[in-house]
């Protein structure tokens, strides 16, 4: 192949059941210039023969099969391997739900230069017999080119953000000239991906274009019931959030700021349920920086834990947070 527009980047591990269709989706797009890279990340199952069979009757596939690491790190490794000139990533147990998609996405690139476009996703559950979500993002910039400066507030507003890095392509270059691989060995490596790369400042297009079908799988790492797992979740989340809370230029984002302090609040009322694990919890939190920022967001409640801990400190104003931790957060 002489000239590949997309690389699509498809991890697997021990999905065989879902494999099959996830391939068959991207192959019968009508755009032509792709290739696909699917990365074994040492699955124990048969999906290494379902793949290889895969590369046999196509040419623009190409299968790779490495050492477990974990989704940062198969996501990584394909970045390594692409030519495409634009990236897009696609869970081997989700699937595209349009044969037309990659065509819609190529002629909107065309039509306006960017580095970074944000779709859709669809929602089905795991037998994909009913589907659970459409999003329709209400936003004043959508299938228009502008600088992430302009619109990460739009972004992280309720009516358009998603955290999935599958919802998102972005120009191989920029990746590259940034340095905007994936963080390995953490959870939730979507939220602080995206975070980082819109903070590095791109040309970005958010589209209102669907077309890839997220399966809502109850055996998923995000669904996990694992204490160890939801305590490594916890201490990831607010070690994200003290990573986007600390970047320069920060307070310009409300929307995004307020984002990212609910973020790590909610890994407080998550921390709840691992009784055990509260205490070193906390005391990686009572390192952090996190709620010095919240002095400029958009929540009241947040600016009230500012104040709270210039008057008596990190370990209690953490503490308040512990207590009175919500789910359901309110503005």
């Amino acid at each position: 192949m002489n000239n590949i527009f997309f690389s699509v980047i498809v991890p697997l591990y021990n999905v065989s059941a879902y494999l099959q269709k996830c391939i068959d989706s991207i192959i019968i797009q009508n755009f032509k210039d792709f290739e696909i890279i699917l990365v074994n990340d040492g699955s124990t199952d048969n999906s290494g023969e379902i793949c290889k069979d895969y590369t046999e009757k196509y040419s623009n596939i190409k299968y790779y099969n490495k050492e477990n690491g974990g989704l940062s790190s198969a996501r990584n490794f394909g970045i390594d391997k692409a030519d495409g000139d634009y990236l897009l990533f696609v869970d081997s147990d989700d699937f595209l739900t349009d044969s037309g998609f990659l065509t819609k996405i190529y002629t909107l690139i065309k039509n306006n230069a960017c580095d970074f476009v944000i779709y859709l996703p669809e929602e089905y559950n795991e037998d994909l017999s009913q589907r659970i979500k459409t999003h329709n993002p209400k936003c004043p910039i959508l299938n228009q080119t502008v600088n992430a400066r302009d619109a990460i507030d739009y972004i992280y507003g309720e009516d358009c953000y998603n955290t999935m890095a599958q919802t998102k392509i972005i120009r191989r270059k920029y990746l590259l000239e940034n340095g905007l691989f994936f963080k390995p060995g953490i959870f939730h490596e979507d939220d602080e991906w995206i975070a980082r790369t819109l903070l590095s400042y791109p040309d970005v297009v958010i589209s209102d274009i669907t077309g890839y079908g997220y399966r809502h799988r109850e055996d998923s790492i995000i669904s996990t019931k694992n204490e160890q797992k939801i305590f490594k979740k916890c201490c990831d989340r607010i070690n994200i959030s003290d990573g986007i809370l600390n970047t320069a230029d920060i307070i310009k984002y409300k929307t995004c700021l307020t984002h990212f302090a609910y973020y790590y609040i909610q890994s407080f009322e998550d921390i709840k349920g691992c009784p055990v694990y509260i205490d070193a919890f906390m005391d990686i939190a009572n390192r952090l920086n996190v709620i010095d920022k919240m002095k400029y967001s958009l929540s009241k409640k947040h600016r009230l834990f500012y104040y709270y801990k210039r008057i008596f400190g990190i370990r209690p104003t953490n503490a308040l947070i512990l207590k009175t931790a919500r789910k359901i957060p309110e503005i």
